[in-house]
């Protein structure tokens, strides 16, 4: 009996958890809950690890980017003819009488 008591007790509980009677209060009052140090400190070490993720997955990205870069420059890539187009203030798409002159002007027989 006390067995079967005792299940339906754990049962009621699980649906309707027992609540503080002080914390019903403050929450009336409107006055914030108190935070222990242990929460604190728990939430200061969870901010400086999103930090850590941040700064690592930003390292990360940083450096395969340099890596593929260099990677480009070393395979021929013409970054002079990217910055010199960009100096000109011509950041999208070249018409292609344009593209013609870029081409007849950078161009190496020898290639």
């Amino acid at each position: 009996m006390k067995l079967t008591h005792l299940q339906i007790e754990q049962f009621i509980e699980s649906i309707f958890p027992s609540q503080d009677p002080q914390a019903i209060v403050r929450q009336q009052a409107g006055e914030p809950e108190p935070v222990d140090a242990e929460k604190t400190k728990e939430m200061q070490e969870a901010k400086w690890d999103m930090f850590y993720m941040i700064a690592a997955v930003g390292g990360t990205l940083f450096l395969l980017s340099c890596v593929m870069i260099w990677v480009a420059y070393l395979m021929g890539a013409r970054f002079d003819v990217a910055v010199d187009q960009i100096g000109k203030g011509k950041i999208s798409r070249p018409q292609p009488s344009e593209a013609e002159e870029i081409l007849r002007k950078y161009d190496h027989g020898e290639l």
